[in-house]
């Protein structure tokens, strides 16, 4: 599935990328199979300064380690788009 993501956001194989449009899929967010209204909600939740654990607490979401990493990256990449 990793090398499919690739080849659909283009970051192996352009040439053959390049020939097909893949659809975006609005259901589902994220690799863990968050639906994108929940996902949308937490980078909303993260942007307003929530922790992690308020971020669950607040969505019935149970912790786990891809969860948290999910939750990490957004923070990262929200951080490095505040900062430029």
């Amino acid at each position: 599935s990793k090398t499919l993501y690739e080849i659909r956001s283009g970051g192996i194989w352009q040439d053959i990328a390049s020939k097909y449009t893949f659809p975006k899929n609005p259901t589902t967010a994220s690799r863990i199979g968050l639906p994108y209204s929940t996902h949308k909600t937490i980078i909303d939740l993260i942007k307003e300064g929530r922790t992690n654990k308020e971020i669950r607490q607040k969505l019935g979401l149970q912790s786990s380690n891809k969860l948290t990493q999910m939750m990490s990256w957004n923070r990262r990449k929200f951080r490095n788009i505040t900062n430029e």
